[in-house]
């Protein structure tokens, strides 16, 4: 059985350059421009959910059972990263059968967290280790992540967000999906804009994006997000 790290400064390998690839219409947009930053900056690439045909990613992160056991064949990466809940609990994963993988484990399930992480105001990083169970659906959890590579810069792509309707969205294959629950939106929308994107940039993070991507409707100026792109 492989052995599950917990996701630590100490268990990543430092990098100025982080990409984190979401799921959106805008990835596709500018597909060719992101590798080439990839490749020009030697970032690290974290990647949820799914492997994209074309970006190498070095860490692929889990938040859903169902979405796990759906897609965990189809990973090429070598290092999954997994949800706190994933690991314990009646429903918990057995990871197994991925001997070659490094498994790690995000959130230990203690502190300060009260009911959902959406109605978070504040990030708490403890002594190196995430206090929450949750960060958040897995591409909110893969931008959290990236301040453990003690970045300079992290770029963000593919995160378009829902459409105005709330009820669907575009996905980077072109098609347009029905959106889940879609009631939590607004609860969401805040949460990534006053309380996931402002914990990055205290920590002197620059954050980046592309013009195209609406970022779930930030106010890029005001965050002081540098953009990309025409």
């Amino acid at each position: 059985m492989s052995t599950v790290k917990m996701f630590t400064f100490d268990n990543v390998e430092q990098n100025d350059s982080v990409v984190v690839i979401g799921g959106g219409p805008s990835l596709t947009k500018n597909i060719d421009t992101v590798i080439r930053y990839i490749e020009n900056n030697k970032s690290t690439v974290l990647v949820a959910n799914y492997h994209h045909p074309k970006i190498k990613a070095d860490y692929t992160y889990f938040t859903d059972n169902s979405v796990y056991n759906s897609n965990i064949k189809t990973i090429k990466c070598p290092n999954i990263v997994l949800a706190y809940r994933l690991l314990h609990g009646r429903k918990r994963l057995r990871v197994k059968r991925l001997e070659n993988k490094n498994y790690f484990q995000l959130g230990v399930g203690k502190g300060k967290q009260k009911g959902n992480i959406y109605n978070q105001k504040r990030l708490e990083i403890k002594r190196g280790v995430v206090k929450q169970q949750s960060m958040g659906m897995s591409g909110f959890s893969c931008v959290f992540m990236s301040v453990f590579f003690r970045p300079k810069r992290v770029l963000l792509v593919g995160f378009d967000g829902p459409a105005d309707d709330f009820k669907t969205k575009k996905v980077f294959d072109g098609s347009t999906r029905k959106y889940p629950r879609p009631y939590t939106i607004p609860v969401k929308k805040r949460y990534f804009i006053n309380t996931l994107l402002p914990y990055l940039r205290r920590k002197d993070i620059q954050l980046e994006c592309f013009k195209t991507d609406a970022l779930w409707g930030a106010n890029k100026k005001k965050l002081k997000i540098v953009t990309i792109g025409k």
